[in-house]
């Protein structure tokens, strides 16, 4: 029995061709590269997002407005070496805080009106604020101050825009 192979020519895939120079095999790496990092920022979120707070109150006196951003619980509501601050003059008809480049994700915001300037929360010898104060969602337990996870919210879409009123 006589049996006929048929020869095909080969075909090669482009990338793999015996004809790639290190300048070809230097570019292929730097756009796999280039995927392989669109692909990890894709997954970390947009960062292009911005907050901004309103600060309303009734009993506000004039001062500085602070406004702490804490992505954790570490260091809430009241140490801003933990979070990022914006300070902003007070302003008769409101004030806006707002942060810029944040990723999406959870958030949870304290804001203080410093009557003295001197960039603190002052505080009784108890431990409780003598200037006015307020957090993300309003959150205003007694005798405790507020959790992180009860001033939470979540950062989403280009502009979040939260309302927080102050109060003594």
């Amino acid at each position: 029995m006589n049996a006929s192979i048929e020869l095909r020519p080969s075909v090669q895939h482009p990338c793999r061709s015996p004809r790639r120079t290190a300048g070809n095999h230097a570019l292929h790496r730097a756009l796999r590269t280039g995927m392989f990092c669109s692909l990890v920022v894709a997954s970390a979120g947009t960062l292009a997002a911005e907050l901004e707070v309103v600060v309303a109150g009734e009993r506000v006196a004039p001062g500085i407005v602070g406004c702490a951003l804490y992505a954790t619980e570490a260091g809430f509501p009241m140490d801003p070496t933990q979070a990022r601050m914006v300070w902003v003059p007070w302003q008769t008809e409101g004030v806006l805080c707002r942060f810029t480049g944040l990723t999406e994700g959870r958030y949870a915001v304290s804001v203080m009106n410093d009557e003295n300037a001197n960039r603190k929360v002052d505080t009784n010898f108890l431990g409780m604020p003598q200037e006015v104060w307020g957090v993300s969602n309003n959150a205003r337990p007694t005798l405790r101050p507020p959790r992180f996870n009860e001033a939470v919210f979540t950062l989403q879409g280009p502009v979040t825009r939260i309302e927080v009123r102050l109060a003594k």
